[in-house]
């Protein structure tokens, strides 16, 4: 019985979707869902550009619709796919070998990224168990992503680097100057990404140690790590949030930023939120994104502070009164005395408490609080909220308080240069 015979047996799609062998050789396989998606083909073309790592590479590409789609997006579609498998054919070389599918008329009701995404992670785990291969590396991306030409050889290092990882996050910029993409446009990604980098090194600095982005179009996962967390579920969009929690949970998640992925700017229609959603409201607004208050993060760390005493404090209620009242509201909302009892009765010593606690107050929980806590610290301008972080964090630029202080854009870069590696 190989490593993945129960997940596949249970959880997975049964029909064998590539009826091609996979080579002995086979390490990674990239998977990328596409809808609408006219930009595939240049995403696939910045593949040829990569440089070859040890192992064999395949990339699948699965072009799908759901069922109560318009003729005309099914006709897109098809004439996609059909473009799609010529220049795979054209293009499959040693070492790196491309596989395009075509899904038609998912199921209204489960139909999406969720499911499309689900549907290729696991056709990678099955042509990893063909080969008894547990260590095979899924990595997930988006149909309209372009790479950095190191991008499998920095992967690779980053893998044998950390061989106890169950999956890291890719380093990502959104590619801002596409002259595809309008000035406007530009504008609102760049606001946007400045929030989910504010957002990440934010809530680090509370002191939580499972904190990474949340971005399906740039992680990877051993296809051990992805069946024993019960594989992608089918969510129609937060897909990739959902199932990255899960792994971020395990302790064991890392971030390879000596590469990158680079997502379009442009608008779009085609998942409920994210970045195409957010680009297309900003285009229609032209306001400037909201995001969480600086101080909501500060209550956060003065909790997180606490959590390890948590494990011997008899009086737990006198420990939550030193909290502001929007957490104290929030904590009796979420059970957290009965939940922090349950835990203790479950830990053998103060490491565990602390692991099993961080498995509770997670990524998920510490966002529910955020949202919870805007009725008491509503939202403000990204702008101003990055600034504030900025100065925390020793940034060198023009004053941040100015009148003439950074703009989003030089902010932005600062905020990039406090992750990438290159």
């Amino acid at each position: 019985m190989g490593f993945a015979n129960a997940y596949l047996r249970k959880h997975a799609n049964p029909d064998k979707l590539i009826s091609k062998e996979p080579s002995e050789n086979l390490r990674y396989v990239v998977i990328i869902p596409a809808y609408k998606e006219s930009g595939l083909i240049q995403s696939l073309d910045s593949f040829l550009l990569c440089e070859l790592p040890e192992y064999d590479i395949e990339i699948i590409s699965l072009i799908n619709w759901p069922e109560n789609a318009s003729t005309i997006i099914k006709e897109e579609n098809h004439s996609i796919f059909s473009e799609s498998v010529k220049w795979a054919e054209q293009n499959s070389r040693k070492g790196m070998r491309f596989h395009c599918l075509e899904l038609p008329d998912m199921p209204e009701k489960h139909a999406g990224v969720g499911l499309a995404r689900k549907v290729l992670m696991d056709e990678a785990v099955r042509r990893f168990e063909a080969i008894n291969c547990d260590e095979g590396i899924i990595i997930s991306f988006d149909a309209d992503c372009t790479y950095k030409k190191n991008f499998f050889r920095a992967l690779e290092d980053h893998y044998s680097s950390h061989p106890q990882i169950s999956g890291c996050n890719i380093y990502f910029e959104h590619r801002l100057k596409d002259e595809k993409i309008p000035g406007d446009a530009r504008d609102g990604i760049a606001f946007y990404e400045l929030h989910l980098r504010y957002y990440l090194q934010a809530l680090r600095r509370t002191g939580h140690p499972n904190v990474f982005h949340t971005v399906g179009s740039s992680f990877s996962v051993k296809a051990k790590a992805y069946c024993s967390q019960g594989g992608m579920n089918k969510r129609q969009a937060g897909e990739d949030f959902y199932f990255l929690q899960k792994l971020f949970d395990l302790g064991n998640f890392s971030e390879c930023n000596k590469t990158a992925v680079y997502p379009s700017a442009r608008p779009s229609d085609r998942v409920p939120f994210g970045t195409g959603p957010v680009i297309s409201q900003y285009l229609k607004n032209k306001s400037e994104l909201m995001t969480y208050d600086p101080h909501l993060f500060k209550i956060l760390e003065l909790f997180i502070k606490h959590i390890p005493g948590f494990y011997t404090t008899e009086n737990i209620n006198k420990t939550i009164s030193l909290f502001p009242e929007i957490m104290q509201e929030f904590l009796l909302k979420e059970g957290f005395i009965q939940k922090l009892e349950e835990i203790r009765i479950n830990s053998s010593c103060p490491e565990s408490f602390t692991k099993r606690f961080f498995r509770w107050f997670n990524m998920f929980r510490m966002l529910k609080f955020l949202n919870y806590g805007k009725k008491s610290f509503p939202e403000v301008p990204i702008r101003k909220a990055a600034q504030i972080l900025a100065f925390e964090m020793e940034y060198s630029g023009r004053d941040v308080f100015s009148d003439m202080g950074p703009d989003h854009f030089e902010l932005l870069e600062f905020y990039r240069n406090m992750e990438k590696e290159f």
